[in-house]
């Protein structure tokens, strides 16, 4: 299934380490300019940890604290260990963490309009193992070309609708997009269990073609 330390891993390097900029308004808790670090915000900070951090405790936040947030408040309300192709994880979990709550109701609307009907409701609830089968029995590529250019779209729309908040982070934005790319080999690679059944039958081959008297 979809790989959450791999989409972590690229994750951490398009966010890189600490900023604080003053017009990223995930950057401020109750008002202060804490700043964000490994793109954890001080909301998603404070969401995890029920606090607001100081800009010291940012700026030292680990890599491991950063992917425990991660996967608790993004990746398990995503289903993500259920979503079968890599590519439609990643995509989802991006717009996720660009938006946070926003970004969830894109998604579902992502596969509402893939099915052409409303097959998950658009609110902020968490997905549901029966949403995750939805996303499973989409064609995932198709189904990822839908996100893409639908958080392509809202990028592009939030950098137009409010230039002076967002038009500066609108290159960085797009560059992100365009390294998220669709791969439709996961499920196997991915998948343990997969795995172990090709390799015994891999095994299996090969004892047979060296020794071929079996056979007879």
């Amino acid at each position: 299934m979809a790989d959450f330390n791999s989409i972590a891993a690229k994750t951490f390097n398009f966010e890189g380490g600490y900023q604080a900029l003053s017009k990223d308004t995930a950057n401020y808790c109750n008002g202060q300019l804490i700043g964000t670090n490994h793109g954890i915000s001080a909301i998603a900070y404070k969401a995890y940890y029920g606090y607001c951090p100081t800009v010291d405790q940012m700026k030292s936040l680990t890599t491991d604290q950063a992917k425990a947030i991660y996967k608790k408040n993004y990746w398990d309300i995503l289903q993500g260990d259920k979503i079968a192709n890599n590519s439609v994880a990643h995509i989802f979990f991006d717009a996720f963490i660009a938006s946070g709550y926003n970004g969830l109701k894109r998604i579902k609307g992502y596969v509402n309009t893939y099915y052409g009907k409303t097959v998950i409701a658009v609110n902020n609830n968490a997905l549901t193992a029966a949403d995750a089968a939805q996303i499973n029995n989409a064609q995932s590529q198709k189904l990822f070309d839908i996100a893409k250019a639908g958080e392509v779209t809202n990028r592009n729309y939030l950098a137009t609708s409010n230039p002076t908040q967002y038009a500066a982070f609108l290159n960085g934005w797009l560059n992100r997009l365009n390294q998220i790319t669709y791969d439709g080999t996961n499920f196997i690679k991915n998948n343990p269990i997969v795995v172990i059944i090709f390799s015994i039958i891999a095994m299996g081959i090969v004892y047979v073609a060296l020794n071929p008297k079996i056979l007879t």
